[in-house]
């Protein structure tokens, strides 16, 4: 077992993949792995992993490796995997994106940090969950 004292490191490191990948796998209907075989789906993983490490960084907690590198290797290392995020949506059940990428927007307007990509993720899985999609990720939860 790992132990480490820079949790808000390893934390935000996670959110950096889990907003990467799950609402791309969610929208694309992809595997984790599948998203590391076509360009434009490997291209928005990282660029969203990227938002989610300039906010993380802006708020003081450099990741200390780029956080596009860190979305590709979990997508690799769970290569197989059907994310939870995709699950709801074909379920039918309520995801997590207002407490990944909208929560990730968010911050970044209280930073000013741009995060476009994170943005159009948060919006494409609320307009297909057929939830409304307010204005502000703040006022989603």
């Amino acid at each position: 077992m790992e132990t480490t004292r820079d949790l808000d490191r390893v934390v935000w490191s996670k959110l950096a993949a889990n907003c990467a990948i799950n609402a791309l796998t969610a929208l694309t209907g992809r595997t984790n792995g599948e998203l590391l075989e076509d360009e434009a789906a490997l291209g928005t993983l990282r660029e969203a992993a990227r938002e989610v490490g300039a906010v993380a960084a802006a708020r003081g907690t450099p990741l200390g490796e780029d956080a596009a590198a860190i979305a590709e290797d979990v997508a690799r290392a769970t290569a197989r995997n059907h994310s939870s995020m995709k699950q709801d949506l074909e379920r039918g059940t309520p995801t997590e994106i207002d407490f990944l990428n909208g929560a990730v927007v968010e911050a970044g307007r209280r930073l000013s940090v741009p995060t476009p990509v994170n943005e159009r993720l948060w919006r494409g899985v609320r307009e297909r969950e057929g939830r409304p999609v307010p204005t502000d990720p703040t006022e989603a939860a």
